[in-house]
């Protein structure tokens, strides 16, 4: 074996930057589903339409409509809870149809949205907000997404168009994505993409998806194709579960799973199975490992074994 000189895959990855991004996304989308559910309920109990029949005598429903409005809602001690503004609103039958949206709330999770137009089924109490929906949170969260569909029945929020959500200095992407709120469980569908730029390096976070985010559970699942690229390695797996503390929420343990292979520079790692314990700083690797490095006369060598790196 050939000595370098050279400090071979130190590996140290910094997994509190993908805690805060899988978090990020998991609170900002429970956010979302509260606000769609205020949204809701301005309908139901404001009854600003009824549901009469045409005078005429004709089966057609009758189409009543508002123009801009505003509309206000207080808690017991007469505090504003929250105030929805439209250009335009119009009931036809069960269907709600409200145009240029935007509704804010004023408790302890200040949530602020706008949509181009939104339709409310009062029998199913369903909501759907669409083109150019944005969620923001008082806490710096952006949710943007052209469709955002609440099913009453199955309690769930869902979109099957392009998501974007971003803080700071960290931005989310995923083809569509679906959360339930009493289970504080979401599932992003596909395509998922998490970077945070830093000034000194810059993270990405990707898989073709799902990614699984069980928050009660405190562990995130991402799926087939996962990759992870800083400034000085890239981490490949089929698969990754990520551990988080109850209450802490930090990061406990990530886990790569099937296919796993690191590269820094021309120097490879591969294994079965690669767990990294964030306390500690280190990671074990199991499953038949084996570490190709280079030396500065380019020349190589390899080491087999199981253990820890």
């Amino acid at each position: 074996m050939v000595r370098s000189d050279r400090k071979i895959l130190h590996i140290n990855i910094n997994m509190k930057n993908i805690k805060q991004a899988i978090i990020l996304l998991a609170c900002s989308l429970l956010l979302t589903a509260t606000g769609v559910t205020l949204f809701r309920i301005f309908f139901t109990d404001l009854n600003i339409f009824s549901k009469e029949k045409s005078q005429s005598g004709s089966s057609a429903p009758l189409i009543q409509s508002v123009l801009e409005f505003d509309l206000f809602g207080y808690t017991d001690r007469g505090d504003k809870k929250w105030q929805i503004h439209g250009k335009k609103a119009e009931a036809c039958g069960d269907v709600v149809k409200v145009k240029s949206i935007i509704a804010k709330t004023f408790d302890d999770k200040k949530i602020n949205l706008s949509a181009d137009e939104g339709y409310y089924n009062r029998s199913k109490k369903n909501v759907v907000l669409q083109n150019h929906v944005v969620v923001t949170t008082d806490d710096g969260v952006e949710l943007k997404t052209d469709r955002l569909i609440w099913f009453n029945d199955r309690n769930i929020l869902q979109t099957d168009k392009r998501i974007v959500v971003t803080r700071e200095n960290v931005k989310t992407v995923s083809k569509g994505a679906v959360a339930f709120p009493q289970s504080k469980k979401i599932n992003l569908l596909g395509s998922v993409k998490i970077t945070q730029d830093n000034k000194d390096n810059k993270i990405t976070i990707s898989c073709d998806g799902p990614l699984n985010i069980d928050y009660a559970a405190n562990i995130a699942k991402l799926h087939d194709n996962v990759i992870i690229v800083d400034a000085e390695k890239t981490i490949y797996s089929d698969y990754m579960e990520v551990y988080f503390d109850t209450e802490t929420k930090d990061i406990v343990k990530a886990i790569a799973k099937q296919n796993v292979k690191i590269t820094k520079d021309k120097n490879i790692t591969t294994c079965e199975e690669a767990t990294y314990y964030a306390k500690e700083g280190r990671i074990v690797l199991t499953g038949k490992p084996k570490i190709v490095f280079y030396t500065d006369e380019d020349t190589n060598a390899f080491i087999g074994n199981e253990g820890t790196r």
